[in-house]
């Protein structure tokens, strides 16, 4: 294993709303939700730190998760994973502080998806991501060095679990 993790979680399925930002997690969101949190705990990944877009349904889907994972953090919402930039998300996992070795961060695609794809853009990433990212899937990346020198490139795709 890498000196650090990264785990890349694509907000479960919403429902609508009048505003965006107010879109909660549909009855099928919830479970997969349940199930990404679940999945987390069998796998190890619990985090020393989660970020999280302030949007409803990313705050519902960390607080599902959290529910499965024994001593999860509580996150810290960063407004910059709402902008939904790539360059803007990269920005947040670098600020991140040299002790953290495992980083949760729940946003929007497609600054997610658009965060996967350039950590590691080799042929064995493209084959493990297949057709997209839909909600509630999750992308765990070995990170070899601190998150501040993180770069496109930077780090290897590791595992990938697909929402259903």
């Amino acid at each position: 294993m890498a000196d650090r993790r990264l785990v890349l979680v694509r907000h479960a399925e919403a429902a609508n709303a009048p505003l965006d930002r107010d879109r909660p997690l549909s009855p099928r969101g919830e479970q997969q939700a349940d199930a990404v949190g679940s999945w987390l705990a069998r796998a190890g990944h619990v985090p020393d730190v989660v970020l999280i877009s302030p949007a409803r349904r990313t705050q519902q889907t960390w607080e599902r998760i959290r529910a499965a994972l024994e001593a999860a953090p509580e996150p810290d919402l960063d407004e910059r994973l709402y902008e939904n930039v790539l360059d803007v998300v990269l920005e947040a996992v670098r600020e991140t502080a040299d002790d953290v070795r495992t980083l949760v961060l729940v946003g929007h695609n497609p600054s997610v998806l658009d965060l996967v794809l350039a950590l590691d853009d080799s042929a064995a990433a493209r084959e493990k991501l297949g057709s997209g990212f839909s909600p509630a899937s999750v992308a765990v990346f070995d990170v070899p060095g601190p998150f501040a020198e993180l770069h496109e490139g930077g780090a290897t795709l590791v595992e990938v679990v697909r929402g259903r």
